[in-house]
């Protein structure tokens, strides 16, 4: 799906003045990358790290809120006029109570099995309230495109407000309601999906396999 996101931002670089990317990985922290800039000639480059971010499997907890603080914190550092967020995840927030304890940066004490359930719980007041790090991105001009890897039905409610809320959906009152969200749980339709989404700016695409030509219709003008 990231290289998908990432052909198809290249293959409209030439259109535009620049395009910049920065490919980040998150688990138990935040694990920042590089601006750099995308084109054809820096296609190749910006593939390897997204297949060297993609091969991390060190950490055993998901925190969103590391996550979306180190968003929140590039693209700070950015002074793009068009700043789009596509965040990849395959499971809900997590603090895994089988590896504790772990400092939190936004909890006082150590992390542990008796309090995990009161950490985990600050989740989506720290992403979602009002001034919080949704309302900091969409402040910045930031267009959240989530695509949720798996089951929905097996994602929480507290993390389904912020991915959803995230993506777009005004009812669940988190973030400015400017993004986009996408759930798949096959793989095979992922890219087709993801260039599309890069393209059109993440439309809720029909359940559709491509056909025999590789086209996905999004809608009769697309």
């Amino acid at each position: 799906g990231a290289r998908a996101v990432v052909r198809s931002y290249a293959s409209l670089a030439e259109r535009v003045q620049q395009v910049e990317i920065q490919v980040a990985g998150f688990g138990e922290n935040y694990r920042p990358g590089e601006w750099q800039v995308l084109n054809q000639d820096s296609l190749g480059a910006v593939l390897d790290t997204v297949d060297a971010v993609g091969s991390e499997e060190d950490q055993l907890h998901t925190d969103y809120v590391y996550a979306l603080q180190g968003a929140a914190g590039a693209f700070a550092e950015s002074t793009a006029t068009c700043q789009i967020l596509f965040w990849f995840t395959d499971g809900q927030h997590d603090l895994d109570e089988d590896h504790l304890p772990l400092e939190r940066n936004y909890f006082p004490d150590p992390v542990t099995v008796d309090n995990v359930v009161e950490a985990e719980a600050l989740m989506p007041s720290l992403i979602c309230d009002a001034g919080q790090l949704a309302d900091q991105l969409g402040d910045a001009g930031v267009s959240a495109q989530i695509m949720l890897l798996g089951d929905e039905s097996g994602v929480d409610e507290a993390s389904r407000r912020v991915l959803r809320g995230m993506g777009g959906d005004p009812s669940l009152d988190c973030g400015p309601g400017n993004g986009a969200f996408q759930s798949v749980d096959d793989a095979s339709r992922l890219p087709f999906i993801m260039a599309c989404a890069s393209q059109v700016g993440g439309y809720q695409l029909p359940e559709l396999a491509p056909d025999a030509n590789g086209n996905l219709v999004v809608n009769e003008g697309v």
